[in-house]
């Protein structure tokens, strides 16, 4: 399970695998932990690395032939960078968050069974400022990553910046059948329901590091934190965040897809390997 603002960077020089890659940012942090529920990222079993370059592997002889089957569709956003170089360099920083993952044979957006969280997100994005007339895109937000395997494998191996086992299911033997990685917000810093900066924000991260230039205006969230589709607050800046604190006043539990607390997309920045990022 991926949920959050990641990038998925295809390997040039190992086609059997992908990067996952996200900027450093001034509010959110990267939590990897045992089980399928990447919405739960702030339970006692989630742990949060650090800026780096990390790896993660299962057992290689546990690897089955992939037999094709349908997926749920998955949108993604168009947005690729097509400098090798600038790719490269990013992927090899120590100041971002990059991790090496087998390549997948599938991939999908995540459908909760019991409609609680979302694993897609709305918004208007624009090369420049963002109108009445701009449409809406619908995008992935949680990316399920499929491995065909002859077992499930009970651990992952994290290697590089830390050294780490992970487990497959939960510390409750909930939610089993893989890992979570997710880009989240520990500290629920934003509740503005008709601005939505944090995600804004996270935007202008991927922009920063990408060296793409996009406007953004989200939708309106209820009292949850769930986006009203459609509905949305011109008078919101699309380039310029305006956090508000969270107060003890006004306590929201701000979900988007997995919980990441984030609606801003995931990007696929090239497409070289098979199979390719979506």
């Amino acid at each position: 399970m991926v949920s959050g603002p990641w990038a998925y960077v295809a390997s040039a020089s190992d086609k059997t695998r992908i990067f996952l890659v996200a900027p450093a940012s001034a509010h959110h942090k990267t939590y990897i932990f045992p089980g399928t529920n990447a919405a739960d990222f702030r339970n006692q079993g989630s742990y949060i690395i650090g800026n780096g370059l990390y790896r993660l592997d299962f057992d290689p002889s546990l690897k089955a032939a992939y037999t094709p089957t349908p997926q749920e569709a998955t949108v993604i956003s168009p947005a690729t960078v097509n400098d090798l170089n600038k790719v490269s360099a990013i992927v090899s920083s120590t100041s971002n968050y990059v991790i090496s993952l087998p390549a997948p044979d599938d991939y999908s957006t995540y459908v909760d069974p019991l409609g609680l969280v979302d694993g897609y997100s709305e918004s208007k994005v624009a090369p420049s400022s963002v109108t009445p007339s701009t449409p809406p895109k619908v995008y992935t937000t949680w990316m399920v990553l499929h491995y065909s395997v002859k077992a499930l494998p009970a651990l992952l191996k994290q290697t590089g910046a830390a050294n780490k086992s992970i487990a497959t299911r939960d510390p409750a033997g909930k939610a089993p059948g893989g890992i979570s990685i997710v880009l989240g917000d520990p500290n629920l810093n934003d509740y503005d329901p008709y601005c939505d900066s944090i995600s804004l924000e996270s935007l202008n991260g991927q922009n920063s590091l990408w060296g793409l230039t996009e406007y953004a205006r989200f939708p309106k969230q209820d009292k949850y934190g769930k986006q009203r589709h459609y509905l949305y607050d011109y008078t919101c800046s699309d380039s310029v965040p305006n956090m508000k604190a969270m107060g003890r006043a006004r306590q929201m539990s701000l979900t988007s897809g997995g919980g990441a607390d984030c609606h801003s997309y995931q990007i696929s920045i090239n497409k070289a390997g098979p199979p390719p990022p979506p």
